[in-house]
């Protein structure tokens, strides 16, 4: 049940965790890492993992929480992540501000008082 760091200066710990991207590190449980993307000219089109905690199977690889190298955070089931579909979920900190301005909105039409006639 060993991990595995491919990524140069990466770090893997836990039960079969793995990194393949550079200054990745992983730990918990069958992680899910994925992998930068590059075009030609070596800029990243894809943001890959930087930091991922496993909550997977040898059957499954998932992630309960996964960083990005954009800095965007994924949590499991917030934003439609499912621990493995960063690409396609919303990021922890978009969620939080959409749920504020709900909020602050929700608040000022609770607010707005309506005199009768």
């Amino acid at each position: 049940m060993s991990s595995s760091a491919t990524g140069a200066g990466s770090h893997a710990e836990g039960i079969c965790t793995q990194t393949t991207n550079a200054g990745e590190h992983a730990q918990g449980t069958y992680n899910l890492s994925t992998q930068n993307v590059t075009d030609d000219s070596g800029t990243v089109t894809t943001y890959g993992t930087l930091h991922s905690i496993g909550l997977g199977t040898n059957t499954a690889r998932k992630n309960t929480e996964e960083t990005l190298f954009d800095g965007k955070k994924y949590i499991l089931n917030v934003g439609g992540y499912n621990g493995t579909n960063a690409s396609e979920a919303t990021d922890v900190a978009t969620v939080i501000n959409n749920t504020l301005s709900k909020t602050d909105t929700d608040s000022a039409l609770s607010t707005t008082s309506v005199n009768p006639v």
